[in-house]
């Protein structure tokens, strides 16, 4: 796209197409399950969904694309054909490589596929060789990965309430006070020095997340279903993330418009309000959190009860 007279605007075709590509995969997906082939107009017709692909030519519409290839050859093909299992390998490889998402995904697909050290052998071994050249090049973990791990934080449903909750439990002290007692202890004054800039509530909440995804990630062996599976996982890590960008919500909403789950679909329009604070260059206000996420939360627990 780069080297075309136009750049912007032939990137933006390309992810489109890419999109275009993702509505026809999950047409497929929903005759295998014998789902209603309309519900898939809930992500193909979705107003946030053709912003941020068409409109803002975001990188996840290519990697969103690959998730649904391999969903759709989980639910199209007999589980143990090899063929089978190398071509959505391969896709799931790509997915990751357009974004790292998919990589949490690869356990559960690789039971989901029968041949689940094939599939992460094969998935795992192409991720890698693609990736050899950048961590050469940087020395490592790129640093713009670490910045992001590390600093970025916006719109979190769980993390804006959880580094509140600990900045007021004093959980940043209480860890400073007890890691200065092991330091008298040890007698090993230098060695620990470096976790006391990490002693804060947001990088501590971020922390808790992150274990809380990893739990999330093995919960999902257990999931049997490619198609809910997938939408399962995606929800929740995007829930438990501490950065939760409009664009965030394209890998939970192929599998929400099949399900034809009302929270997640009404999110899609009420993730547009994070938009105000972003445009006014001011933090994220409380009344943008709470009408975003408490109508969310409503739908979601009425649709768990229901």
């Amino acid at each position: 796209a780069s080297r075309m007279p136009i750049p912007l605007l032939t990137w933006k075709t390309m992810v489109t197409g890419a999109d275009l590509l993702a509505c026809w995969l999950l047409l497929g997906v929903a005759r295998r399950l014998g789902v209603p082939p309309g519900r898939t107009v809930w992500y193909a017709w979705n107003p946030l969904v053709t912003l941020e692909v068409a409109g803002m030519g975001h990188v996840d519409a290519l990697g969103v694309a690959a998730v649904v290839a391999v969903v759709f050859l989980l639910v199209s093909q007999p589980p143990r054909r090899p063929g089978a299992t190398a071509a959505a390998a391969t896709w799931a490889a790509a997915g990751a490589l357009a974004k790292l998402v998919p990589l949490a995904a690869l356990p559960m697909w690789a039971r989901q596929a029968g041949r689940p050290w094939r599939f992460l052998g094969l998935a795992g071994g192409l991720v890698a060789l693609a990736m050899a050249p950048v961590v050469a090049a940087c020395h490592g973990v790129p640093p713009g990965l670490v910045t992001y791990g590390v600093s970025w934080e916006f719109n979190g449903p769980v993390f804006e309430p959880l580094w509140r909750a600990l900045d007021r439990a004093g959980a940043a002290g209480a860890l400073a006070h007890g890691l200065d007692r092991y330091k008298a202890w040890s007698q090993n004054w230098e060695g620990v020095n470096f976790i006391y800039p990490y002693l804060y509530p947001q990088f501590l909440a971020k922390l808790l997340l992150a274990g809380g995804m990893a739990a999330v990630v093995l919960a999902s062996l257990r999931w049997r279903d490619p198609e809910a599976g997938t939408g399962r996982l995606f929800g929740a890590l995007l829930l438990l993330s501490a950065t939760v960008y409009p664009w965030y919500l394209l890998w939970v909403l192929p599998w929400a418009a099949l399900r034809r789950n009302t929270a997640w679909l009404a999110l899609s329009a009420l993730i547009l309000l994070s938009y105000i604070p972003q445009f006014a260059g001011v933090p994220l206000w409380p009344w943008v959190y709470l009408g975003i996420w408490g109508p969310f939360g409503v739908l979601l627990v009425f649709e768990r009860s229901a």
